[in-house]
């Protein structure tokens, strides 16, 4: 996100990739933070654990907090100097912090470099604070940033697409379309699916590789016409998605 005069304000994922000369529909595909947790909601409301028997940070806490570091490193340096530091420490800890204390009592006790506090940094930051103070203080601290007791962000985001081109190009903004998408998902599923035969239907099977999804696609092969239908009954903590048929 930039603010007005130009300075960045959050940057939360960022993907790069060359294009051939040719044109190109851009579409964003994912559920957003409408995605429903796997958590039932009776379940939200119980404080999760955050170490393991062992004394370790679960898995969960070190990813999100990784997922932090990324949205506050503006210029991806792999660290967080001062000014990356002390936004994050505002919107967390609800107080300033001085550039003084950032080069006194933060660079010193984590894993830093002259220029900043690294992931690891930050994690253990956060583990001190656990150690401290107790799980209430840091998952109240997670609950300012925007993530809930099933480690999930539930504050809204958006999309930029940003070109760069040595030639002149057109691009045109278009109104959402659902078929647009419909013509992503098969997109998708068609040329990175796995694909099974069975009795004349093509099935395909993606699974997204930053995430427990999976997409399921159908194509009959002779023009009938046919149903499908998925049975989840053997399964668990499954959530799903919008029919795209």
């Amino acid at each position: 996100l930039q603010m007005e005069n130009g300075t960045a304000r959050e940057r939360q994922w960022q993907l790069e990739c060359d294009l051939e000369p040719g044109v190109y529909t851009v579409v964003p595909i994912t559920t957003g933070c409408m995605l429903r947790s796997q958590i039932p909601d009776a379940c939200l409301d119980v404080p999760p654990t955050l170490k393991h028997d062992d004394r370790t940070l679960r898995h969960e806490l070190v990813s999100t907090l990784r997922d932090v570091f990324r949205t506050y490193d503006m210029d991806m340096d792999e660290v967080l100097d001062y000014a990356e530091f002390s936004r994050l420490y505002m919107r967390m800890i609800g107080e300033p912090l001085s550039q003084q204390q950032f080069a006194e009592h933060i660079l010193p006790r984590c894993c830093s470099t002259r220029r900043g506090l690294s992931e690891r940094g930050l994690i253990q930051f956060i583990s001190n604070i656990l150690e401290q103070q107790g799980e209430g203080v840091v998952l109240w601290c997670l609950s300012r940033l925007g993530y809930d007791y099933s480690f999930s962000s539930v504050h809204s985001r958006c999309y930029m697409v940003s070109v760069h081109s040595t030639d002149p190009f057109v691009c045109t903004l278009m109104p959402r379309e659902p078929t647009l998408m419909v013509q992503a998902w098969s997109a998708l599923i068609h040329q990175r699916g796995v694909q099974q035969a069975s009795q004349r239907i093509l099935l395909y099977t993606y699974q997204s590789k930053r995430g427990h999804t999976f997409s399921y696609g159908a194509e009959v092969v002779g023009g009938r016409v046919v149903d499908i239908c998925m049975d989840f009954q053997a399964s668990s903590n499954v959530v799903v998605g919008g029919d795209l048929s």
